[in-house]
């Protein structure tokens, strides 16, 4: 009990000068509510640390075990309560498309709960967006690429290029209109064949 209100209250539950007045203090004072220096303690938290810092040995838990059945269900709630923090601030910083950073909380909030569906269906997301962001230079190097050889009147080698960059982004406008001239260039050339 006195370990868990340290590790919780960053100060020992019972202090004296000396060792008797350090007695005293633990036979006869109660310590500090745990929300009197952690603002934001849950109440059926601070309930079982002061169950488990009881004077009397009688009314404390018996074993550790006892303590880890009490502390489960609130150290579970407070876990999720956590994760869905996490989900909610990735995607806040995913609609500011601040993807890295969206991506590294999301991260975290998967190592503390591995099957969240929620918060893998947003990392799937913001690392497509992220990929798309490191590709989008290269598609539109690609595009570019198109629209000189369709210039030259190279329609096979633009539409080569073209094809590759929606292989990248499928959904990159530029390579979607560049897409739709050339398919019209191909239709054109094909009348003139048949006539």
């Amino acid at each position: 009990g006195v370990l868990l209100y340290e590790l919780l209250a960053y100060k020992r539950p019972f202090t004296g000068e000396t060792p008797a007045s350090l007695m005293n203090s633990i036979c006869l004072k109660e310590p500090s509510p745990l929300h009197s220096v952690m603002s934001d303690c849950p109440e059926d938290l601070e309930m079982i640390l002061s169950k488990v810092l009881r004077k009397s040995p009688a009314e404390r838990c018996q074993s550790m075990e006892d303590l880890l059945i009490e502390l489960e269900p609130v150290s579970k709630r407070l876990q999720a309560q956590s994760v869905a923090e996490m989900i909610a601030e990735s995607h806040r910083l995913a609609e500011l498309s601040e993807f890295a950073d969206a991506r590294e909380l999301l991260r975290q909030a998967l190592q503390m709960e591995a099957g969240n569906h929620q918060a893998r269906a947003l990392l799937e997301k913001v690392n497509a967006e992220l990929k798309r962001i490191l590709v989008r230079p290269k598609v539109q190097r690609l595009v570019d690429q198109g629209r000189v050889f369709l210039q030259a009147g190279n329609v096979q080698e633009a539409k080569q290029a073209a094809e590759n960059a929606l292989r990248l982004d499928s959904s990159f406008d530029p390579a979607q209109e560049l897409n739709r001239v050339i398919r019209q260039e191909l239709d054109r050339a094909q009348l003139i064949a048949e006539w």
